[in-house]
C-alpha cells in the first residue's frame, strides 16, 4: 500500500511539472483543454497553472466517458 502512495505521488509531481513546463506556455486565452480522469490530473496545482494561463475552458470526463 504504501509502494502504491508513493508512485501517485511521483506521477502527480511529473505530471505537474509536465503541465508547468510544457502545456502551460503553449496556452493562449480562450483555449480549451480536456483532461480525463486519471488521479494525477485532479491535483489542484494543475488546475490552477492551467487556468492561470488563460484557458477558457478545462473540461475533466467522467469516468463512464472513458468506456
Amino acid at each position: 500500500m504504501q509502494s502504491r502512495h508513493i508512485r501517485n505521488r511521483v506521477v502527480s509531481s511529473i505530471s505537474r511539472t509536465h503541465v508547468e513546463q510544457v502545456l502551460v506556455p503553449t496556452l493562449s486565452p480562450g483555449d480549451v483543454i480536456i483532461l480525463d480522469n486519471h488521479g494525477s490530473h485532479k491535483v489542484a496545482a494543475i488546475r490552477k497553472a492551467i487556468r492561470a494561463a488563460g484557458a477558457a475552458h478545462l473540461l475533466i470526463l467522467c469516468p463512464q466517458a472513458l468506456t
